[in-house]
């Protein structure tokens, strides 16, 4: 299958002619779509390299380190002082511009970079009693940081929220196996395990 691939002279964008996807099925239009925004957000950022080739994958863009740093920072100042939603902006923020890393940097500094902001963002849903959001961020970081017992304590406080006692007991036992003497654990242990 040939494509009426159109390519813009001054910003040099990819794209397909309207009048193509009109005869694609619905799921082929939104992967064509998907595969033309991948090519050209790799495109964007293969301009954006002073050079050749692109840097090796352990060198992380400085610039937008600090501009997360920042973020996060200020989302963490707020959640300290009770700006929940403020915080909740920021931490977002600081998350997106994460996302935005160039696809050769080194996945490891992305994950440590998310769940350094996702934790605090999820505190600050926590407070907010906004628990579908929390659980996302909580079921998340217990995804990319596994070994941080307080990413389990969250999870289980989101599961608790909605009566899910048995999924809350096993998220705070997971939690305790990594950390033991956290008080904050036993006491949500001991809490649900008289719920059930």
């Amino acid at each position: 299958m040939s494509l009426p691939i159109i390519v813009d002279p001054s910003s040099k964008r990819v794209s397909v002619d309207d009048s193509f996807y009109e005869g694609l099925p619905e799921e082929e239009a939104k992967d064509l779509s998907l595969k033309l925004e991948q090519l050209n957000t790799l495109h964007r950022a293969l301009v954006g390299v002073n050079g050749d080739v692109p840097p090796p994958s352990d060198q992380i863009s400085g610039p937008l380190t600090t501009q997360v740093n920042k973020l996060r920072e200020s989302g963490i100042q707020s959640l300290r002082q009770n700006k929940n939603a403020e915080a909740v902006k920021h931490l977002s923020l600081a998350i997106e511009m994460s996302l935005r890393r160039n696809p050769w940097e080194a996945t490891k500094f992305l994950i440590d970079e998310l769940a350094k902001s996702m934790g605090p963002r999820a505190d600050a849903y926590i407070a907010q009693n906004m628990w579908p959001e929390a659980y996302n961020d909580a079921a998340m970081l217990t995804l990319l940081a596994p070994l941080d017992a307080k990413n389990h304590y969250r999870k289980g406080r989101c599961l608790q929220s909605v009566q899910k006692y048995s999924e809350a007991k096993a998220s705070y036992a997971a939690g305790l196996s990594l950390s033991p003497m956290d008080s904050e654990l036993k006491q949500a242990l001991a809490e649900v395990s008289a719920l059930e």
